[in-house]
């Protein structure tokens, strides 16, 4: 399938590749709506590269990797830092965290031949759900929307090397939403996952404990305050 509503040119100046507001909408629904492996990806998360891949594959529009990263924050699709309460009130958790209870996870890790991730669970705001918004331009992404906005939930998991693999759903982040998330962390895994996560409810569930259960060993969650 190929996105209409694109700008690919150049210009004899070098202007920089543009994507119109029409195609950002597509290429947010297909990461919002889509598991990657539906849209010729062998990988069930996604990440700034393949994200790059799918513009450059359906628009006919190359961008950067800074330019990727600003894309997505622009769509709401990338977490937004904030204020850590934990690093500022609960200093003594973060050295246990440093010098205890990380070297305990790569120590067990390494037994089992596992490997760590950090998750995250969130939601962020993003306009590019109705598709009425400006264009975008890798450089200089536009600041103007339509003012019209819907909360995204976005669950991450990052790898011992820094990079981030994302689901993105406009629904509300319950255990089987997240279940769904595990299942497709482990989905290409060639070994067990330490998942690294925070303490809130659904990570708890019921359902998410009868999850890890029938993953074969494939799969365990570690609780952490610091994630």
């Amino acid at each position: 399938m190929k996105i209409q509503g694109k700008n690919a040119e150049h210009s004899a100046k070098g202007r920089s590749p543009k994507l119109e507001g029409a195609a950002l909408q597509s290429i947010y629904r297909l990461i919002v709506d889509s598991d990657p492996r539906h849209v010729e990806f062998s990988v069930a998360l996604w990440n700034r590269g393949m994200v790059r891949e799918l513009i450059d594959r359906e628009c006919d529009v190359q961008l950067s990797d800074v330019s990727i990263a600003r894309l997505l924050d622009k769509i709401g699709l990338i977490r937004q830092r904030g204020r850590s309460r934990t690093r500022q009130h609960k200093a003594k958790l973060v050295v246990q965290w440093i010098t205890e209870d990380l070297p305990a996870i790569k120590k067990l890790a390494n037994q089992e031949g596992a490997d760590i991730f950090f998750g995250n669970i969130t939601s962020v705001l993003s306009a590019y759900h109705s598709g009425a918004n400006e264009n975008f331009t890798g450089p200089a992404p536009a600041t103007k929307s339509s003012g019209e906005r819907a909360k995204v939930g976005l669950i991450t998991a990052i790898d011992k090397k820094g990079k981030s693999w994302f689901m993105a759903t406009e629904k509300t982040i319950t255990a089987d939403i997240f279940c769904q998330f595990l299942d497709r962390l482990i989905a290409n895994a060639t070994a067990p996952v330490f998942l690294v996560v925070d303490n809130r409810a659904v990570c708890h569930s019921l359902k998410v404990r009868e999850f890890v259960n029938k993953a074969n060993g494939m799969l365990r969650l570690i609780y952490s305050h610091l994630v």
